[in-house]
């Protein structure tokens, strides 16, 4: 079923590159050690926010983490023995982040319509702070254009903007928008949006069965 199928995407990978790949079966192996993910797999983007998430980050959804610079180096030496292309490694030993300063992060969660620090919505495990502070710690997320627009002219705050539907305004006042034709099931966040949302449809319809099981039965 489609579910199956999105699970079976997820596990092979799917939309991501043979080096990646290649580096995350090689990690599961054995055969390199201190690839701790990639962060297109470990965060965990609230519903409606993938697309958002997926513009703000961009090809940062297939960098590397690795927990060491010298597993990162050891893991780039592999790529250019094997010539499988070249990949952003986030070692976490030395990575820094430079997230906002707590007073600016005060200053714009208050207004209408801002929907938070990026890296303060996603979900992640502790130990990937670092790399989702590098990712996301200046990413300021907000329900629309418009609303972004009135941010970025009343607040003068080092962050890069970026609408639900996917509009970016950078801190020069650069925009980008538009929006291409069709969707991409290949996207790792929208892929797990889809497969979260069919886990949760055939979950109420379990509940609901039983419960009509126990109706008939009294």
């Amino acid at each position: 079923n489609s579910l199956q199928g999105l699970k079976e995407m997820s596990r092979n990978l799917s939309g991501y590159s043979g080096a990646i790949k290649a580096l995350m079966k090689a990690g599961t192996a054995g055969s390199l050690h201190g690839i701790m993910g990639i962060p297109g797999e470990f965060m965990d983007v609230p519903p409606g926010m993938e697309l958002a998430i997926e513009i703000a980050v961009g090809r940062g959804l297939e960098n590397i983490v690795t927990d060491t610079v010298e597993h990162a180096r050891q893991a780039i030496e592999f790529l250019k023995a094997n010539k499988l292309g070249r990949v952003t490694f986030l070692p976490l030993d030395v990575l820094k982040a430079q997230p906002a300063a707590e007073k600016i992060v005060q200053q714009v969660e208050c207004q209408q319509g801002v929907v938070g620090l990026a890296s303060r919505v996603v979900g992640f495990d502790s130990r990937y702070r670092v790399a989702m502070e590098y990712l996301l710690g200046r990413v300021l997320l907000v329900t629309d254009l418009e609303r972004g627009m009135q941010v970025f002219r009343h607040i003068q705050a080092p962050l890069r903007i970026v609408s639900l539907d996917g509009e970016i305004i950078n801190v020069s006042g650069a925009m980008t928008g538009g929006k291409a034709a069709g969707g991409n099931r290949n996207s790792p966040l929208q892929r797990k949006a889809e497969a979260k949302k069919m886990e949760q449809q055939l979950q109420e319809q379990k509940e609901q069965s039983a419960l009509l099981q126990q109706e008939r039965q009294q």
